[in-house]
């Protein structure tokens, strides 16, 4: 008798797999528009192309500038890390009420509650859309690493976007250092390093600028390597913004 063969599994954003390839063509005519609404980017790379192998962007937010534009213009194949409360219809209003839209007098609330219904749904389709990894900060962020270990098997590439929120949407001059962790895990599964890229998108200048790799190493200590790796990527980051500001 012929084996059993295991039904296709296809990545899925809200579930943990699909069983259907989707196909999303309402979704493709969308992204176009919108790409057609981006003005082209230059991208700079510090060191050429990255090879074949799949690897990790490290971006800034500068608002929805950064996703928006790395989403539609950047010259890779990829999934974003995106926060989980945007995945999903039903989160997607108290998080947007405290995350996106500054303000506090009885008017300002008003509108933030009606915005923020409004925007639920379109919201949490464009994230399954672009095959975002859902970030959690609990102890379902073992599901963020799983898909993002099924991204780079696929041979995608990740963009993240590390800096730390204020609260009024705007970001602080720091990164979370946990998407760090990625390497472990990658490591874990392949026993191959993995490697990061800093980016950082002007608006501008119409330009990604992409620093130099930074490397995780799987023989290293993973602990330093948390700390050491983000403030070498931070610091990068930070080299390429005054880069761009002189030109």
């Amino acid at each position: 008798m012929p084996s059993r063969q295991d039904p296709p599994r296809y990545y899925s954003t809200c579930r943990p797999y699909a069983r259907h390839k989707p196909l999303r063509p309402v979704f493709r005519l969308f992204r176009r528009l919108v790409s057609a609404c981006v003005p082209r980017h230059r991208t700079l790379w510090a060191e050429g192309v990255p090879p074949a192998e799949p690897v990790v962007f490290v971006c800034n937010h500068a608002r929805a500038y950064g996703p928006l534009s790395m989403c539609a213009r950047f010259p890779r194949n990829f999934r974003p890390w995106i926060v989980s409360n945007m995945c999903f219809v039903r989160q997607v209003p108290a998080y947007a009420r405290v995350d996106f839209w500054p303000g506090n007098t009885p008017f300002q609330r008003a509108l933030r509650w009606v915005l923020s219904v409004l925007i639920a749904l379109p919201a949490a389709w464009i994230m399954t859309g672009v095959e975002g990894i859902p970030v959690y900060h609990d102890s379902r962020v073992l599901e963020t690493f799983r898909k993002s270990v099924q991204t780079l098997q696929e041979g995608k590439d990740i963009v993240l976007f590390p800096e730390i929120p204020d609260g009024t949407g705007l970001y602080l001059d720091a990164f979370a250092d946990g998407f760090v962790l990625l390497g472990r895990r990658w490591a874990a599964a392949t026993g191959k390093s993995l490697r990061f890229y800093p980016v950082y998108a002007c608006q501008r200048l119409r330009t990604f600028f992409v620093g130099e790799a930074v490397a995780y190493d799987p023989a290293g200590d993973g602990a330093a390597q948390r700390e050491s790796l983000c403030a070498a990527l931070h610091a990068a980051m930070n080299g390429l913004r005054e880069r761009a500001d002189k030109l």
